[in-house]
């Protein structure tokens, strides 16, 4: 009985799906006759509680709001309109957050008024949806610059709320401060006028360690940490150079087919665009065997077994997407589109079609 009702009253709730179509619409002379004639006639209480919690299923009743004679103490359910409203952010871009958090659907073509969620569930997002802020108020929080900034969201020492480009406000300003409170219990004072030591920024520009490699380390207690005196947050951090010197990997001399050109790595992996492994690499964000081939361009870039095995750890390209996951590339770019994943291209650099291996497979696999 209950689901036969369920179906009837789905096929009603169908009929108004408009901007502004209330439950009058839905149901008609019989709303009209249970919200007036028959309100108060305890006979019809089972009848008016029915059409109630159908009403209290599709609609967004406000807590407070009396239907059919019920008062409503809580919200069951939000609109995106209705949640915009109360976390006072707009529509489309709260659309934005809802989708990736699968409150409601992309394809939803309903009016917002009508795209409905659980309001209980998604309390705790939509509290937290106008407290994030942009990269700027994030790096003024923390104390960090512009380039350290991008180094720790590039190696996932901070991640956004939500991986959506569009969205200039992802941050949560806790996780960056968090962050500096961790480091700065375990880090040392160190006098400006201390040569011995070096920004974690300048450490990785003169090594080309990544900042998230770095850092693990500080939390496996295997660098030690220092802070300069005069500088506040995460800028003031630093590191002893003859530490950070032992974690560089020897120079490799290329003497054997092992190794690869750039070249030839990147045809392998469908890439033919000239000099797009130099530039990443050149950037930190994948390691390359520095010490060219004894007949070969001294300017050339060449990559060892490990080198490629880092590349693979880290990104994945078409084509080695079509490898591991058996469909062509068109179909699979297409998933990531419509999931809003785009090419790894941090502060607008373009790298080719290259994308964060993590970021595929949470959507492809």
């Amino acid at each position: 009985m209950e689901e036969i009702q369920g179906l009837r009253s789905d096929a009603l709730v169908s009929l108004a799906s408009g901007h502004n179509d209330e439950p009058q619409k839905a149901f008609g002379k019989l709303y009209v006759e249970l919200t007036q004639f028959y309100l108060a006639k305890e006979d019809f209480a089972p009848f008016r509680k029915i059409m109630r919690d159908c009403i209290l299923d599709y609609w967004p009743i406000a807590p407070g709001e009396t239907v059919l004679g019920y008062f409503q103490p809580t919200r069951k359910l939000h609109s995106v309109g209705t949640a915009a409203r109360e976390a006072k952010i707009g529509p489309a871009l709260l659309e934005q957050f809802l989708v990736d958090a699968r409150a409601i659907t992309a394809d939803d073509q309903r009016p917002v008024s009508r795209k409905t969620f659980d309001a209980v569930a998604y309390a705790d997002l939509l509290a937290e949806v106008p407290t994030l802020v942009g990269p700027a108020k994030m790096q003024h929080e923390m104390g960090a610059t512009f380039m350290k900034f991008k180094s720790l969201a590039e190696d996932g020492m901070i991640k956004p709320r939500i991986q959506v480009a569009t969205i200039n406000s992802p941050w949560r300003i806790s996780d960056g401060i968090a962050l500096v409170e961790e480091l700065l219990e375990i880090a040392q004072p160190v006098a400006p006028t201390n040569t011995k030591w070096e920004g974690i920024q300048q450490a990785k520009k003169r090594t080309g360690l990544w900042v998230g490699k770095i850092i693990e380390a500080l939390r496996n207690g295997e660098l030690q940490l220092g802070h300069y005196t005069n500088v506040e947050g995460y800028a003031g951090f630093c590191v002893l150079k003859t530490e950070i010197n032992g974690m560089r990997p020897p120079k490799q001399k290329v003497t054997d087919q092992e190794f690869l050109t750039a070249y030839a790595f990147g045809r392998s992996v469908g890439i033919r665009i000239s000099g797009w492994f130099k530039k990443l690499a050149a950037e930190g964000h994948t390691p390359e065997t520095l010490t060219p081939h004894p007949k070969g361009d001294p300017d050339q870039s060449y990559l060892s077994p490990d080198d490629i095995t880092q590349f693979h750890k880290r990104f994945m390209t078409p084509a080695t997407m079509e490898q591991k996951f058996g469909q062509h590339r068109k179909i699979l770019l297409g998933k990531l589109r419509a999931a809003g994943v785009e090419t790894f291209a941090p502060n607008g650099e373009d790298y080719g079609p290259v994308y964060l291996r993590n970021e595929v497979e949470e959507i492809l696999e």
